[in-house]
């Protein structure tokens, strides 16, 4: 009798403490995604991916030639955007999508890093372009080696994502051409006009926007702008925090 009563206790404590388990991974669930509700104010680097109301507002990763958002979409990332602002794959960014179509891109996030010397060379087989640094063939948008004015056999400064697995580069400059001249002032100069914008094309439902046959255009967001929008998204998630908030409090 005693034994069977002590049974019983030892699964009723049993039951207690997985009940116990559950309730604390709710919790923590519920805290983790505060954390990043809040990071997503105050620490940009570290944002989340993620879809504002209305879908004018998607953030995703660069792939080396577009932006895959957490809808499964892929974006078009201007290539002239891409080159100038040195884009590696696993770059956050958001886009921002206006009333009036037009896309504007802003980088929210860099991805690590690392620094490389390598031969440009041209990818006959499947056009374009590629650099050969230590022993390995990255792909380069050839928007970035018109821009850097670069010819097949020059030396080239790239920048990769430092993750081991990137397949494509961003040029960063020129070290030395061909015949074996040193490119003093490697930095090339602006004949691109600063401002640009890109229109949607239709509607988004078929999950693709694609490209505009000629260089698409990108809005560079001023600092005032900027802190207007983050005040605009601050407003938007605020009732969220509100609620995982009161939310945490329960648990």
């Amino acid at each position: 009798m005693i034994e069977e009563r002590r049974e019983k206790q030892d699964a009723q404590r049993i039951l207690l403490i997985k009940e116990t388990i559950v309730n604390a991974e709710k919790s923590l669930q519920t805290a983790k995604s505060l954390i990043a509700q809040l990071e997503t104010n105050f620490t940009p680097q570290k944002k989340t991916y993620g879809v504002a109301e209305g879908g004018k507002i998607v953030e995703g990763s660069f792939d080396g030639q577009l932006m895959i958002g957490l809808d499964g979409r892929q974006y078009p990332v201007p290539a002239n955007y891409a080159s100038k602002s040195k884009l590696v794959e696993g770059d956050m960014l958001k886009l921002v999508i206006t009333d009036d179509g037009s896309f504007i891109y802003k980088q929210i996030g860099p991805f690590k890093r690392k620094h490389l010397i390598g031969i440009l060379k041209e990818n006959k087989e499947a056009g374009g372009f590629v650099v050969e640094a230590e022993g390995k063939i990255y792909k380069v948008l050839l928007a970035a080696v018109t821009y850097h004015h670069a010819e097949p056999n020059d030396e080239i400064a790239l920048v990769v994502a430092d993750n081991g697995e990137a397949t494509w580069g961003a040029i960063e400059n020129v070290l030395k051409k061909a015949d074996g001249t040193i490119v003093e002032n490697a930095e090339p100069t602006e004949d691109e006009p600063k401002e640009k914008t890109i229109e949607l094309k239709g509607e988004e439902d078929d999950g693709y926007v694609p490209p505009a046959k000629s260089e698409p255009r990108v809005n560079i967001i001023s600092p005032q702008e900027d802190q207007e929008e983050d005040a605009e998204i601050d407003e938007e998630i605020a009732p969220d925090l509100e609620e995982l908030e009161k939310e945490l409090g329960k648990k």
